[in-house]
């Protein structure tokens, strides 16, 4: 039972990593270097952060940063339970 519980533990780890890992790309693949007024937002799957205008427009979207945080846990549940399930598959002796 307690090889159950790493193995899930794993598996919501590498849901968040993931998530986090998307949120990230989304974050670092947004460049406006070449023009005068650049907006951008990013965030994944929705938008979380907003970027632009001539003042330098800078603002979390909080609804949108929440959403993303429950979209990682959700993710990393549902990962953690696929990993419980295989790893009790593989890990029970066949006769």
């Amino acid at each position: 039972m307690n090889g159950q519980k790493i193995v899930f533990g794993a598996g919501c780890a590498v849901g968040v990593l993931i998530c986090v890992g998307l949120n990230w790309l989304s974050y670092v693949s947004n460049n406006c270097d070449y023009t005068i007024d650049c907006g951008w937002t990013s965030g994944f799957p929705l938008d979380m952060y907003l970027v632009g205008g001539w003042v330098g427009v800078r603002r979390i979207l909080w609804l949108g940063l929440f959403a993303d945080i429950l979209f990682a846990l959700v993710v990393g549940f549902l990962l953690g339970s696929v990993f419980r399930r295989v790893w009790s598959k593989i890990a029970t002796p066949q006769l």
